[in-house]
């Protein structure tokens, strides 16, 4: 197993953890998924920075053009994606929306063949439609009430949309990363603060209470945000060491075992039992077929 395979597990299982305290902690405060995705991201934007000065990172590459390449990023996800997924997980749960956004490696790896110039390579091919088959099974989920069929199809997309934003955030970041020289602890730390100041700024147009709401959210959220701070420095460390149709599928894997396992054994959420095992085992099986043969 190289570095960067290493560290995907790492960053998706974070990811995984985050997606079950969100979900908690949204039971818990009955906070907007818009003022959720705030604090988490704000709280998230602190811990990298307070890292990055901790560890000394090298800020030699903290110009303007490197700031604003990963401003973009930030930009797309966590901004724009962050309260999609927060209401996604709302809607239909940790499991099935963590399980959906794993198929973002479908777009990670189209994106990164057709602008990256990464080639085809069979095993990453067969492990993404995996991975996407896994998605596809989990997102079916029959109802008998129409009303929760609907909710449902609306949780289904915000999850695929999501996926998508990240996707598009995996290969952008790597291009940027293979570009530039700026330290991946800034580079993390530049992405979390634009990502919060997006959120910021939809958050405003859709609250008069912004002090109030944030400061009730900020106790269970503030965990979430702890989750987060570590994740992406990790995803993007291994984006920097590894191709984007490596790394996105064994992250996305390693989140959607870890969402699954420990919604089950902290809400104890074991309907579709079979659809929910099928789905993890093809995410599992397309994550490990790409990391080992690496």
């Amino acid at each position: 197993m190289n570095l960067a395979t290493a560290l995907a597990l790492v960053s998706g299982t974070g990811w995984g953890v985050n997606m079950i305290v969100v979900r908690w902690a949204l039971d818990r405060t009955g906070a907007r998924s818009d003022v959720g995705s705030l604090v988490s991201i704000g709280v998230a934007a602190v811990v990298a920075t307070a890292a990055a000065i901790v560890t000394g990172a090298d800020t030699a590459g903290l110009t303007a053009d490197n700031i604003a390449r990963f401003a973009l990023v930030g930009a797309i996800a966590p901004g724009a994606a962050q309260t999609l997924f927060l209401g996604s997980i709302r809607t239909i749960g940790p499991a099935r929306s963590g399980v959906l956004v794993g198929t973002a490696p479908m777009f990670s790896v189209v994106l990164a063949i057709l602008f990256l110039g990464e080639g085809w390579k069979a095993e990453v091919v067969v492990g993404t439609l995996a991975t996407v088959a896994g998605g596809v099974i989990i997102a079916r989920v029959a109802e008998t009430d129409a009303s929760v069929r609907r909710v449902g199809a609306i949780g289904v997309g915000l999850a695929v949309v999501t996926a998508l934003a990240f996707g598009v955030r995996d290969v952008v970041a790597r291009h940027f990363t293979g570009g530039t020289r700026i330290a991946v602890p800034w580079a993390a730390a530049v992405v979390l603060t634009s990502g919060a100041a997006v959120l910021l700024v939809i958050t405003l147009f859709r609250t008069r209470n912004l002090v109030v709401e944030v400061a009730s959210a900020l106790p269970q959220m503030l965990w979430s945000g702890l989750a987060v701070g570590i994740a992406l420095p990790v995803l993007l460390e291994g984006l920097s060491r590894g191709e984007v149709g490596v790394v996105a599928p064994i992250n996305n894997g390693a989140q959607v075992i870890t969402v699954v396992v420990l919604a089950a054994v902290v809400f104890k959420r074991r309907d579709h039992r079979l659809r929910t095992v099928l789905a993890v085992v093809l995410v599992l099986a397309g994550g490990t077929l790409i990391g080992v043969t690496q």
